[in-house]
């Protein structure tokens, strides 16, 4: 796979740059150093102390701010410190690129490049080693369905239900709403069966448990979403305060908005409602023999009809 990096050298000292396009509006540029690690750099023509008196600190990168005097420009710089999150890197400066490149006003980039850092810096505080790979797209862009569903019966108490959303904290269910728990699950083309993760998953625990199971097919149609745009309509109808708690949550659950999930796109049905009794079919924790854990299993969607509800219960104002 080709990267902005290749066919630039190693110099024998410093870095060795490359102008990625000479059009646009902020120049950035991909380098090198010495050690052979990978390098952005966007270019000012002034200085900014009152920015960049402190960078942030971030884990597995180096962030530098430098003047260069031939010709005399400043820089500032964000290098790969271990050569293994390339892949990682590689996409952190796409979605720098993206942001900082149409800008024309330097101040601006200068603040959006510092922006998009604080936004990886939550992000790579997650222990995230990579990207989210093609199943934890599908269940997160499952989840944000359930959740548009119930900011839809409730507008009103967004910021609860936004809270509620607990699978992204390592919660046994997606949501966690003081009235009912509600565990999200996506089939694909017919729908046969969902695939359960633990024995915890369908435990309501005396709690009110329901199974949410949403269809979702990918596809080029007008009507579908990427994961990105998933998330972007959700977060446009939440006011500032519950809009950041959104991109917390996000950020628990390894995403940031990357160009990578500009596709696939998803046309996504509204969600059908199980409820878990006792009868439900299910593994639990308090029923497995002694020693057994971890279990993984595929239910059945036709199986379950007869647990199948109309709509979740009315919430008390």
């Amino acid at each position: 796979m080709s990267t902005p990096w290749d066919g630039i050298a190693r110099p024998p000292s410093g870095h060795a740059w490359k102008l990625r396009d000479a059009r646009a509006a902020s120049r950035v540029l991909f380098g090198r150093s010495a050690e052979g690690r990978p390098a952005f750099l966007l270019e000012m023509k002034a200085d900014y102390p009152d920015l960049l008196m402190r960078l942030p600190e971030i884990r597995g990168l180096r962030l530098d701010h430098r003047k260069f005097d031939s010709p005399t420009v400043y820089g500032l710089i964000v290098e790969l410190r271990e050569s293994q999150d390339e892949t990682m890197f590689g996409a952190l400066c796409d979605d720098l690129v993206r942001a900082i490149e149409p800008l024309a006003e330097e101040r601006q980039a200068v603040l959006t490049f510092l922006n998009r850092m604080a936004h990886w810096q939550r992000f790579l505080s997650q222990d995230r080693g990579s990207l989210l790979s093609p199943a934890e797209v599908r269940g997160l862009v499952g989840e944000l369905v359930v959740l548009g569903h119930l900011l839809d019966r409730d507008p009103g108490r967004a910021f609860e239900t936004v809270t509620g959303w607990a699978g992204p904290l390592g919660a046994p269910q997606d949501f966690q709403l003081p009235e009912f728990l509600v565990e999200a699950k996506t089939t694909g083309a017919g729908g046969a069966r969902v695939n359960i993760a633990s024995e915890f998953q369908l435990d309501p625990a005396g709690a009110l448990l329901f199974l949410a199971v949403v269809p979702l097919v990918e596809s080029d149609s007008s009507g579908a979403a990427s994961l990105n745009m998933a998330v972007r309509k959700v977060q446009e109808r939440l006011d500032e305060r519950t809009a950041l708690l959104f991109l917390d949550r996000l950020g628990a659950a390894g995403y940031i908005e990357l160009a990578q999930y500009d596709s696939p796109s998803f046309l996504a049905a509204p969600p059908d409602f199980y409820t878990v009794t006792d009868e439900f079919p299910k593994l639990v924790s308090a029923t497995l023999p002694a020693g057994i854990s971890g279990v993984q299993y595929g239910l059945g969607v036709p199986e379950i009809d007869r647990f199948r509800i109309p709509e979740l219960p009315e919430v008390a104002a």
